[in-house]
C-alpha cells in the first residue's frame, strides 16, 4: 500500500518505545491472528479495527510523500527495484512466462505503483484501495487514462474477485489484515490467476517478532512468519529477493513472487 514512514523504523535496532509497542503486540497477537478480534478485545471490534486503518490513511497528503509516509525520496528506488524484480517474473525459465493482460494493484492508494509499474507492463489495470481520499486522487490521475478500468474502494478482507489475472501486486498492505484475513484473500487470489500468473507481495519485514503500530493497526511481521501464511494458503514461492539502496533506519523490505 503507501503505509512506510511508520512501519519503515526502528531497523535493525528497536528503540525502548518501539520495545514496549513489541511487547503489547505480543499480548494482542492471539486475538490478532483470530477472525474476529472481538471476541479477545472487547473495546475494539474486527470492523473498528479495519476502519481505523481507513481513517488514518483519509487522514494523509493524497502525494508521493504521503503515501509514502514521508520518504518520498525512496519513491524511484522503490520502483526500480520492483520493476527489476517483475522483468524477470516475465521471462522465467522454469515456468510458464506471465502474461501482460491484466494487473490488480492492491492497496493502491494514489496509484504510484500502478503508474509507475504496471501500466508500462499491463493491458488493464485495476485499482483496490480502502481510503477514499487517496483513491480519489488516483481517479484524478488516470481520469484519460484508457487501460485502468476499475476502482474498487475496500479493503483487501471485503475484496471479491470479478476477475482475472497475470499479476496481482500486493505492496505495504498486508500488514494491514489478520492472519486469517491474509491467508482467505490469498487463497482467492491465488484462484484468480490466469496461465502463468504471478502474485507479488512486497512487504516490511521485522527482525525477530511482530511490529504493531498503533497510529494506523499495522503489523509488520518477519519473514518467516510472513512465509507460513503463504504456505498456509498452499502457495509457492517462485522467487525472493530484498529491496536494496533504501536508507539503513528502514526495515528490510522482502519481494516474493508467489504462484
Amino acid at each position: 500500500m503507501k503505509a512506510f514512514l511508520s512501519h519503515l523504523t526502528t531497523h535493525p535496532r528497536l528503540t525502548r518505545t518501539a520495545l514496549a509497542t513489541s511487547l503489547l503486540y505480543l499480548h494482542l497477537h492471539r486475538a490478532y491472528s483470530h477472525t474476529s478480534y472481538a471476541q479477545h478485545n472487547p473495546k475494539l471490534t474486527l470492523k473498528q479495527w479495519y476502519s481505523h486503518q481507513t481513517a488514518y490513511w483519509d487522514r494523509q497528503a493524497a502525494s508521493i510523500d504521503g503515501v509514502l509516509g514521508g520518504y518520498g525520496v525512496v519513491h524511484q528506488r522503490d520502483v526500480e527495484g520492483s520493476r527489476g524484480f517483475l522483468e524477470k517474473l516475465k521471462v522465467a525459465s522454469d515456468c510458464k512466462p506471465m502474461g501482460t493482460g491484466r494487473a490488480l494493484d492492491c492497496g493502491a492508494g494514489i496509484g504510484r505503483v500502478t503508474k509507475e509499474l504496471l501500466l508500462p507492463n499491463f493491458d488493464t489495470i485495476d485499482l483496490i484501495e480502502p481510503s477514499k481520499i487517496q483513491l480519489d486522487q488516483a481517479k484524478l490521475n488516470f481520469h484519460n487514462n484508457t487501460k485502468v478500468a476499475t476502482y474498487y474502494q475496500m479493503g483487501l478482507q471485503d475484496f471479491k474477485y470479478e476477475h482475472s489475472y497475470d499479476c496481482i501486486w500486493v505492496q505495504w498492505v498486508l500488514c494491514y489484515l489478520t492472519d486469517e484475513d491474509m491467508v482467505r484473500f490469498l487463497i482467492e487470489s491465488k484462484g484468480r490467476l490466469m496461465e502463468g500468473g504471478v502474485i507479488v507481495v512486497k512487504e516490511n519485514n521485522s527482525e525477530e517478532r511482530p511490529v504493531y503500530d498503533g497510529d494506523d493497526n499495522s503489523v509488520a511481521r518477519t519473514r518467516e512468519a510472513f512465509e507460513r501464511l503463504f504456505e498456509r494458503a498452499g502457495l509457492t514461492i517462485v522467487g525472493h529477493e530484498y529491496q536494496r539502496g533504501f536508507p539503513e533506519e528502514l526495515m528490510r523490505v522482502s519481494m516474493w513472487a508467489l504462484k
